[in-house]
């Protein structure tokens, strides 16, 4: 009988006891256990960081018999049962300073039943060295500090300076503690979606192992093609059995859907596992990790920086903006990038950059759906009543009908979602048009892509649907014909016609009439 899918818990002692299936990470932790002193791990929410944590918490608990027949079991000689401060920081996020205080407190008075408090401190971080104190002077085995999320009570508040201010104060009184007691400790661990570089945690410790981009972890969290084709095979069997597909077609869908995340420069890939496991669960496919909530503050943000989905493939970028802290933005694509919307898709050695784009068809959905009232201030059931329809007609490889929809919808665009002045400008003109038919292309399908290179200059928008490649290319108050003419004149698609067998190449010139604020023609050659 197979064990159950964990879709339900997130904490490895009841995962263990009560018979849930577990991707065995544990050698992957003794590496961090025993390589590392302090350690700060960037992944994105519902990624298995929680679990990473309840795992480091029984393990330094010295529970051996929990781990046998995971691979920690043999490694681990001495299995030192240490004390272990385990702290949930996603409690204290969307509640006041006040509420904040008491749920801390709350979590040390849990460990304090055991090593009393000094009266005479109220702060948290003077109850929790008072802790560690304790433990010295019991002299029990170095202590384990576990803070997971650290970052959930600031996220939300990127976009209110006072409150973010005040937050980080409070939090850095805590965090202080980890950097002054640090001799003192066996371990330390920390969770987050991303930096903040003012708290003591990245400003003065000097023993912090920032493992997030490392080859060596890049699998700590999430779940390999390789799991999920031996420890996964089974659920993987069920669900090709109950969709009529073969087990290559299931793993293909898995890897369409939910695969596609790199975390180092490394040849790992890793695959969403909330998405992944309730695939598997339900026996279907669906968009779980977006559905789950895309997070207030990362929206917010993708509004601040004016943030369009066409911008979002084959940008490159440093590792130190990879790693840029949420406080230093000057664009979203790093915060994107560490919410887990984007992801490594190579690495240049010679510049020294990464690669960054959309993982896979999920976040690549989801993003669109988010953006694209962004775009166009239109609610998001005409949104998505619309992109049904217009992925309708290009299933149907009726590219007018599809144009006819994008007109449509355009139609009802109001006139303040740009400036008179944009309105004016045909670049800018060009450029929204460009955009949003991109984004309606890209919710379609994942291969979709904008300004593409060739030899003699860029294609608008390049999309490969099941059997056709469509090259589009956009004039403003010109004609149609001028631009199916610059597609030939600059051979955007004679690469297609050469590369791409089985599939027909569709032309189309598009134009757009900046005093209407519409396409007014278009014209297609097959």
């Amino acid at each position: 009988m197979l064990k159950k899918l964990p879709i339900d818990t997130y904490t490895f002692k009841s995962m263990m006891e009560d018979g849930y299936m577990y991707v065995d990470k544990t050698e992957i932790v003794y590496k961090l256990t025993h390589e590392s002193k302090i350690a700060f791990l960037s992944r994105p929410r519902r990624f298995g960081k929680s679990m990473l944590c309840h795992t480091l918490k029984e393990y330094f608990s010295g529970n051996k018999e929990m781990f046998q027949g995971l691979k920690i079991y043999d490694l681990e000689k001495d299995w030192v049962k240490h004390p272990v401060f385990f702290f949930t920081m996603s409690m204290l996020k969307d509640c006041s300073l006040e509420t904040m205080k008491e749920k801390l407190s709350s979590q040390l008075r849990d460990y304090e039943k055991n090593y009393g408090r000094d009266p005479e401190v109220n702060s948290p971080g003077g109850r929790l060295a008072y802790l560690i104190k304790q433990v010295t002077e019991k002299k029990e085995p170095n202590p384990v500090i576990i803070i997971d999320e650290y970052d959930a009570p600031l996220l939300n508040k990127l976009d209110k300076p006072e409150l973010l201010e005040a937050t980080r104060n409070f939090l850095q009184e805590f965090y202080q503690v980890i950097k002054d007691y640090e001799g003192n400790l066996r371990f330390a661990f920390i969770t987050g979606i991303t930096k903040f570089s003012q708290l003591s945690i990245f400003s003065t410790l000097n023993n912090l192992k920032k493992i997030s981009l490392l080859p060596d972890y890049d699998a700590i969290c999430g779940i390999t093609e390789n799991e999920l084709q031996t420890q996964l095979l089974p659920y993987l069997e069920i669900f090709a059995q109950k969709n009529e597909i073969t087990v290559e077609q299931a793993f293909n869908k898995m890897l369409e859907y939910y695969d596609g995340y790199h975390f180092s420069d490394g040849e790992t890939r890793v695959f969403n596992p909330f998405s992944l496991i309730n695939a598997l669960y339900d026996k279907k496919l669906n968009y779980y990790w977006f559905d789950s909530g895309t997070p207030t503050f990362l929206i917010n943000q993708l509004k601040r920086f004016n943030t369009n989905l066409a911008e979002l493939e084959n940008e490159k970028l440093p590792a130190s903006l990879l790693d840029m802290p949420a406080t230093e933005l000057t664009n979203a694509i790093p915060l994107l990038f560490q919410s887990g919307y984007l992801t490594i898709k190579g690495y240049d050695k010679d510049f020294e950059v990464y690669l960054i784009g959309i993982p896979n068809k999920e976040v690549r959905v989801g993003l669109s759906e988010s953006l694209l009232p962004m775009v166009t201030k239109i609610d998001n059931i005409t949104s998505n009543s619309t992109v049904i329809n217009f992925a309708t007609a290009i299933r149907a490889n009726d590219l007018d009908a599809a144009l006819e929809v994008i007109k449509a919808y355009i139609a009802s665009i109001p006139y303040d979602v740009m400036t008179k002045e944009d309105w004016e400008d045909k670049a800018k003109c060009e450029r929204f048009y460009q955009v949003l038919i991109f984004v309606m292309f890209g919710l379609f399908n994942r291969y979709t892509y904008i300004e593409v290179k060739s030899i003699r200059g860029r294609a608008d928008i390049v999309m490969f649907a099941e059997n056709t490649v469509y090259v589009l290319e956009f004039k403003v108050d010109s004609s149609a014909e001028e631009a199916l003419k610059q597609i030939d004149e600059k051979g955007y698609a004679i690469a297609y016609q050469d590369r791409v067998k089985g599939r027909n190449v569709v032309k189309c010139g598009i134009n757009i009439n900046s005093k209407l604020r519409t396409i007014d023609g278009w014209k297609i050659d097959e």
